[in-house]
């Protein structure tokens, strides 16, 4: 498993699915998870890309530092993370929290893009229902974290759920994150507001989105498909908020179409 030490002063752990010459796709995980959120996805991408997947800051087995957990802090980390591995032009994209990472990188780094791939996020988490502290009670998070809570957190969101085995997996990655973590992450996103600039993103886009995903219900998702001009929104019936586990499938060949054609 690759490792590399940012100049950011954080070490980012990650995964690559494909050959070195093929097309760079870079994929940033959501809110509690790692680069293994993919992993249900990668025999459907097709042989024509190289997919690679960091674990963020603070997330999987990458350094925990106690602060930088603020978008700004994880688009420097990702802009770190490929200039070191030697990307110029790349795919990105992002899931939820990821796909908040991700527009904001298409904003403050709109030449270095060749597409973009949101799913299951929004515009932002500034002043949004689903991200008030209220709603998720952050303050009731227990410490440490528990598997129970843990399961509790992941199958919310879920519709189309995976096998037992795989949510296994999903809660394991997940407990590595420490609770504060959780906590100074989801500040981040409820801090996170660049909603006026998403008009400036001028490489192609796709949304891809359950249609019932509570984080970010179908309201949200056509604010997103308006703000950014041009954009493709993809929804998928009965899913939920995390489409490269529950349609992996349907998932990983719409985003390989959409990059390829």
């Amino acid at each position: 498993m690759p490792r590399v030490k940012l100049s950011t002063g954080v070490t980012i752990d990650y995964f690559e699915h494909g050959a070195s010459d093929k097309i760079p796709v870079v994929l940033l995980h959501g809110w509690t998870d790692s680069w293994r959120i993919w992993e249900r996805s990668f025999p459907y991408f097709s042989d024509r890309l190289r997919i690679i997947c960091p674990s963020l800051r603070g997330f999987g087995d990458s350094t925990k530092p106690h602060d930088g957990y603020a978008m700004k802090d994880f688009v420097s980390d990702c802009r770190a993370f490929v200039d070191l591995i030697g990307l110029d032009k790349f795919v990105l994209g992002g899931h939820s929290m990821g796909g908040f990472i991700a527009h904001q990188f298409a904003v403050e780094n709109p030449d270095r893009l060749s597409h973009l791939v949101l799913i299951g996020t929004g515009t932002t988490g500034y002043k949004k229902p689903a991200f008030h502290e209220e709603a998720i009670g952050i303050e009731n998070f227990p410490e440490p974290l528990t598997s129970e809570f843990v399961l509790r957190a992941q199958s919310d969101g879920m519709r189309l759920a995976p096998d037992a085995s795989w949510i296994d997996t999903i809660v394991y990655e997940s407990l590595k994150s420490p609770r504060s973590v959780w906590v100074e992450s989801w500040i981040g996103m409820q801090q996170e507001n660049h909603v006026d600039r998403l008009a400036e993103i001028n490489v192609p886009t796709l949304i891809q989105c359950g249609d019932d995903d509570i984080y970010f219900p179908l309201s949200e998702q056509h604010e997103l498909n308006k703000a950014i001009s041009g954009s493709q929104l993809v929804l998928y019936s009965k899913a939920g908020h995390g489409l490269q586990w529950e349609l992996p499938k349907q998932f990983a060949t719409d985003l390989s179409k959409f990059i390829l054609n």
